[in-house]
């Protein structure tokens, strides 16, 4: 399938798949007008690229752990992305932690001021 095809199956605009295929993370092949062709099987991938990256996994590690997840073999795949996303989980708990604080001292602040102007 073309760029295009996969944008739109994946809601993943022609540039950032560009941007994903320069980093190493997708693989597509060119016809002899030079047009990127896709297969169907990159748009389970696509869309993994896609959900890691919002929830704060780098590129880097996404494409240390694409090969493993593309392996048959459920257990080895899971062993490989489960540090990568328990490292995640931990950033975003200590910055819940951080606002939670930062919300605290705001609270505290205006609770303080009043109704002052």
């Amino acid at each position: 399938m073309l760029i295009g095809t996969l944008s739109e199956l994946t809601g993943c605009r022609p540039h950032q798949l560009r941007y994903y295929e320069a980093q190493g993370l997708l693989e597509a092949e060119r016809s002899s007008n030079g047009y990127r062709r896709y297969s169907v099987d990159t748009v389970p991938v696509v869309q993994l690229i896609q959900s890691l990256l919002a929830v704060g996994v780098s590129v880097s590690d996404i494409r240390q752990i694409l090969p493993s997840l593309n392996q048959k073999d459920e257990r080895r795949r899971w062993t490989d992305l489960y540090p990568i996303l328990r490292t995640r989980l931990n950033a975003i708990d200590r910055q819940i932690h951080d606002l939670h604080i930062a919300r605290r001292v705001l609270v505290d602040c205006i609770e303080e001021i009043g109704d002052q102007p």
